[in-house]
């Protein structure tokens, strides 16, 4: 089974009605989630996210994490370190900090695949590759990066 990690911007875009075009795929993801069709979990870095955002947003994004049963995972100094790997390689943008912990954090527990929209540091061909090439280096496992409806 395909373990996903969950990050930020794939939860939000559950709730999000002026987006449609994001927010069926999401639900239709969400769907495949709770049906245990695949293994997903989400983060410490997750959760503190949502927290930040409007109050009535952050209960029912809570509440969904809550209700699909994802495990939260933690976050260690070995997530630090290789969080600030990707931002001192210029992967990640020095202040999106929790987008390369988004991706530390996946590729430390194992899991295949992000499940994001953040197309412009995450969900793209350079960032990708580049993640994979230090990750490679490292001695580290491969991570794809993905929107939800692109996840097999």
């Amino acid at each position: 089974m395909t373990k996903v990690y969950i990050e930020t911007s794939a939860l939000s875009r559950y709730y999000d009605d002026e987006d449609p075009v994001r927010r069926d795929p999401t639900r239709a993801f969400f769907g495949r989630v709770a049906r245990r069709e695949l293994d997903a979990v989400t983060s410490e870095t997750t959760v503190a996210e949502i927290r930040r955002s409007a109050p009535d947003l952050a209960v029912r994004l809570e509440a969904l994490i809550a209700a699909l049963g994802l495990a939260i995972l933690p976050e260690s100094r070995e997530t630090d370190e290789l969080a600030q790997a990707y931002i001192n390689a210029r992967i990640i943008p020095v202040d999106e900090p929790e987008d390369a912990v988004h991706v530390a954090l996946a590729v430390l527990h194992r899991v295949d695949v992000v499940a994001t929209w953040n197309l412009k540091h995450m969900a793209n061909f350079r960032a990708i590759t580049a993640v994979n090439k230090l990750n490679t280096e490292r001695g580290l496992p491969r991570i794809e990066i993905l929107t939800p409806e692109q996840i097999p």
